[in-house]
């Protein structure tokens, strides 16, 4: 069994800045690959593992997308929908964000 680090002894195994590491661990920040491949490397795994879920992450981010494009298609003259129905868009592409996790 390998020992558990803390955000702040991977930061610095990895010499990646602590603050980059929370957003990530939080997913509000995304990986370049030498960035994921410094973090595999200070934690001793391949970094194929850490890929896994992330391409599939990148998959429901990209399908759910012309769903929130067409919720906020609004050209330079003004919205297009009233606001009741772009609220009705936008709960559907959370509720459907939060039925995929």
């Amino acid at each position: 069994m390998r020992p558990k680090l803390t955000q702040q002894q991977l930061a610095e195994a990895s010499c990646v800045a602590l603050g980059t590491i929370r957003k990530i661990e939080r997913g509000e920040r995304g990986v370049s690959d030498s960035t994921l491949e410094a973090i595999a490397d200070a934690l001793g795994i391949d970094p194929a593992r850490l890929r896994s879920d992330r391409e599939s992450v990148q998959t429901r981010v990209h399908d759910a997308l012309p769903a929130l494009s067409a919720a906020y298609d609004v050209p330079d003259d003004g919205p297009v929908r009233p606001l009741h129905e772009l609220r009705a868009v936008v709960a559907a592409a959370v509720s459907w964000r939060l039925a995929a996790q």
